[in-house]
């Protein structure tokens, strides 16, 4: 390596700053996940409740949770950045800016494109479980059941969830989704029962 490419890896490395900043897109999109999740459970429910925006501990662990992601994030790609420009170094040690500019756009474009869409699944995923048990817990008086969603399961973890057809609450909990990087499926209530919609929580 030398002071070109440690000069260009600093350049494309995340600071803190792109650190905090994505933290608080990660909140954002989990707070407005928990919103939707919460209504949709209430209409299912039979109850055309809006749901309110997290509170307190609620609040607490969706944010947690995205501090964690976005470090976890950030640590990755700027992990999987430095391998990038040793290889593009290895290729051409004369290479110029001009040179990793390019190398890199092309790179960065194509991760972008399964990337992006892994850290959006895995926000709302983890969002929505949250929601749910939730939901569930502070509406002790509805009993749900569960199965896997409907999208045919690929992986060996999801075959087994699928497999177990109606589930408790409690084997939810023990099995949260998302079951694997890129994983689509999520718990979905089963036959939900009428609620007494004005004692219902919503998190408002």
């Amino acid at each position: 390596m030398s002071e070109l490419t440690d000069l260009i890896t600093l350049l494309y490395s995340y600071q803190q700053d792109d650190i905090d900043d994505m933290v608080a897109k990660l909140t954002e999109r989990r707070r407005a996940t928990w919103i939707n999740t919460l209504t949709e459970l209430a209409g299912k429910h039979g109850c055309n409740r809006p749901a309110g925006t997290p509170k307190g501990a609620d609040a607490k662990y969706l944010k947690d949770i995205s501090i964690e992601d976005a470090k976890s994030i950030a640590n990755t790609y700027n992990e999987q950045l430095r391998n990038q420009v040793e290889r593009l170094y290895k290729a051409n040690n004369k290479g110029n800016r001009n040179y990793y500019y390019k190398q890199l756009s092309a790179w960065l474009k194509k991760r972008a494109a399964w990337k992006d869409y892994q850290i959006a699944l895995q926000t709302d995923s983890t969002a929505r479980q949250y929601a749910t048990e939730m939901f569930y817990k502070n509406n002790p008086d509805i009993v749900p059941k569960f199965r896997y969603s409907p999208i045919p399961p690929v992986s060996k973890e999801c075959i087994k969830r699928t497999a177990k057809g109606v589930v408790t609450l409690a084997y939810v909990q023990s099995h949260k989704t998302p079951a694997h990087p890129f994983c689509p499926h999520q718990w979905l209530p089963l036959r939900p029962q009428q609620a007494v919609c004005e004692l219902l929580w919503v998190s408002a």
